[in-house]
């Protein structure tokens, strides 16, 4: 089994386990994704070994609202592409977040 393959497999596994919660700031404009992409990146490779997250892109433009959803890409050095969903859990900034899918880099298995 390819190193790709491990990767993706235990990105896939980690599906129903990974999960987080916080906070995020208020910038001008709306909610400051910055910290939460960060918090995304370390969640999931704490729960992960080996996996390594190269980056974590969350939208700029998230307008705070109680129950409103959101998606972020969590990128893996592999070329691995989770998708991670967040819910706005009060209006506030408090958020929680899952890894709900992953998708194989370009080429692999």
């Amino acid at each position: 089994m390819s190193l790709r393959t491990r990767t993706l497999l235990t990105l896939l596994g980690l599906c129903a386990l990974a999960g987080g919660c916080g906070d995020v700031s208020f910038s001008f404009g709306g909610l400051d994704t910055e910290p939460l992409e960060q918090e995304i990146e370390i969640g999931i490779e704490a729960r992960a070994d080996g996996i390594d997250i190269d980056s974590v892109e969350c939208p700029d433009d998230v307008q705070p609202e109680e129950g409103r959803v959101f998606v972020c890409r969590a990128h893996a050095v592999d070329g691995s592409i989770g998708t991670v969903e967040v819910q706005q859990v009060d209006d506030a900034g408090g958020v929680e977040w899952e890894l709900t899918d992953v998708r194989a880099p370009a080429g692999s298995d």
